[in-house]
């Protein structure tokens, strides 16, 4: 007797019916990038940006380190860990701030080519642009295109890998638009590949989340 009620070819019939759907969620929605995705950002000033900005901060960070947790056991008390943990996750946080302090760094263009020269990058990096209000919107996308095609000229036309621009403040969906045709604008004037820019938004506003007729503003 078999264990199920159903047999397998009615219930093929009607999972049939649901192949084509799942087939597009999966392409609108294809989930988590394989690419790594860095577990925090620094966001500062372009005018206090260097080629060793990333190694500097690290410096700091190990200071601060030394400064109040020389070792595992300080570690532990510090923040109340368990002191084998704390002996296993102490190395690890040495080597984190040797090696790769900042994993993203959102901020002018020549020092970005000088620290793409000396492999300074952190593995991702960008620039936060200003909001595309009526106000600043000719400003914002002005200074990118500054931004970019200077770094272009300074790198004989390579982006840094895992660059991405962050759109801030965003108060109606044609802003995105606009951004997207922006990008599709300097790829196609710099004889870049389609899709070589990338961006993402930041959203914080309530027009961002909240349509003006109350629905959900983000695309589903």
């Amino acid at each position: 007797m078999a264990d199920t009620s159903i047999p397998d070819n009615a219930l093929s019939s009607i999972l049939d019916a649901v192949d084509k759907p799942n087939a597009a969620v999966a392409r609108q929605f294809p989930g988590d990038s394989p690419r790594r995705q860095p577990v925090h950002v620094v966001y500062g000033g372009a005018h206090l940006f260097k080629a060793d900005a990333a190694q500097k901060l690290g410096a700091v960070a190990l200071r601060a380190l030394q400064d109040y947790a020389p070792d595992a056991n300080a570690l532990a008390e510090t923040f109340a860990l368990d002191r084998d943990l704390a002996a296993r996750i102490y190395p690890r946080v040495v080597d984190k701030l040797t090696r790769e302090p900042v994993e993203d760094l959102q901020i002018a263009a020549n020092e970005v080519a000088a620290a793409m020269r000396d492999r300074t990058l952190p593995s991702s990096i960008g620039i936060r642009i200003k909001p595309l209000s009526e106000e600043l919107k000719r400003r914002a996308l002005r200074t990118m295109d500054l931004f970019l095609t200077r770094l272009l000229e300074r790198t004989s036309g390579a982006l840094p890998p895992n660059f991405v621009v962050t759109l801030p403040k965003i108060t109606a969906p044609e802003q995105v638009g606009a951004l997207a045709q922006w990008c599709e604008a300097f790829e196609y004037w710099r004889e870049k590949p389609a899709g070589s820019l990338k961006f993402e938004v930041m959203v914080e506003t309530t027009q961002s989340i909240v349509a003006p007729d109350g629905t959900v503003a983000l695309p589903t």
